[in-house]
């Protein structure tokens, strides 16, 4: 059975699942659904990643979660982020992670600090939450402009808006997260990236990659298990390679993303073509998901942004809106499937 489904696989898969087995070295795999609580930790007790500084002119009381805890995290902490940065990066680029994030998170039924998130748009009579754990609630006005119903195929087509962000901050958050992670044996590479990070204010032309700022997205169909994350950071194994020096994967819900991480000092005359992880080609090998490439490089805060999703529904129910003289579709979604267009 497993020799048929590799002699299905497309040459193409078989090449890019070789090229990180013989090129790179997993330096971090986690998977969650209900695991329980780890600590990653190095051998500078006290001393902070991200700023330096030691205790006591640091405090250490704070939850560090290594991955945000909006989409989902819950088990994988570190003790070698300071209260001071776990604040400041909470305020900045993971608050713009989360605005940017909450529409993937909604639809897949990711449950962050506060529970599952709800999207809306008041104005617009929009609104779209979990009424209970099987069943995704859409209501919204019979008028409402980026919305199409296919009731004989059972399919709605809607671009579900997305709250404004910044697209480098969202970069900025990916990079950071990647860096909680990464060994303290390859931590001393990305001390221009540290400090890049903290800098509120940046340009593209400021970003120590090497690498362009855009990203792989994945929609994995199905219905994920709840509580399940997925996080890999791939290291290349040596400097003589001209390849990236590191790729990081994070995926939560029905969607999964990869980035370079950027890396001045690995990367002098090598390709930093951004190759698919194996997650990101989807579970069957023999009918992998082409990844889209998604541009995080802007600097200028993106506003009234929508993201393409495709939803199928057992029942539309027309019901009175609240506001006068208008109504509204509620479409109740019950077998959880949904993808992005």
């Amino acid at each position: 059975m497993q020799d048929n489904i590799q002699d299905q696989t497309p040459e193409w898969i078989k090449s890019s699942s070789s090229l990180y087995e013989d090129n790179y070295f997993l330096a971090f795999v986690q998977q969650q659904t209900s695991s329980p609580k780890i600590t990653l930790t190095t051998s500078l007790k006290g001393t902070c990643r991200f700023c330096g500084k030691c205790k006591p002119n640091v405090t250490y009381k704070k939850d560090a979660h290594a991955f945000s805890e909006s989409i989902g995290n819950k088990s994988i902490f570190v003790d070698y982020e300071c209260d001071d940065c776990n604040q400041a990066f909470g305020s900045t680029i993971e608050n713009e992670f989360g605005n940017w994030s909450l529409v993937y998170r909604t639809v897949s039924q990711v449950k962050g600090k506060r529970g599952t998130s709800t999207v809306k748009r008041e104005h617009a009579g929009f609104r779209v939450d979990w009424a209970d754990p099987t069943q995704l609630s859409l209501t919204m006005r019979e008028d409402f402009p980026w919305c199409t119903i296919d009731e004989e195929r059972k399919e709605i087509r809607i671009d579900m808006p997305q709250e404004s962000y910044v697209p480098l901050s969202v970069f900025k958050a990916f990079v950071k997260m990647a860096l909680m992670i990464i060994p303290e044996a390859n931590i001393d590479a990305f001390d221009n990236v540290i400090t890049w990070l903290g800098q509120k204010k940046s340009i593209e032309s400021d970003i120590p990659l090497l690498v362009s700022s855009k990203a792989l997205q994945t929609v994995i169909p199905g219905i994920p298990p709840p509580g399940w994350l997925f996080a890999a950071l791939a290291v290349r194994k040596t400097d003589d390679l001209s390849l990236p020096y590191a790729t990081f994967v994070l995926a939560f819900g029905n969607y999964a993303f990869q980035i370079l991480l950027p890396c001045m000092e690995k990367h002098q005359n090598i390709d930093v073509t951004l190759i698919p992880f194996p997650i990101m080609l989807g579970v069957d090998p023999t009918r992998p998901i082409q990844p889209q490439e998604i541009d995080l490089s802007g600097t200028a805060r993106m506003k009234n942004e929508t993201v393409p999703t495709v939803f199928h529904f057992d029942v539309v129910e027309k019901i009175e809106h609240k506001m006068p003289t208008s109504e509204s579709n509620n479409i109740n979604e019950s077998d959880g499937d949904h993808n992005t267009l």
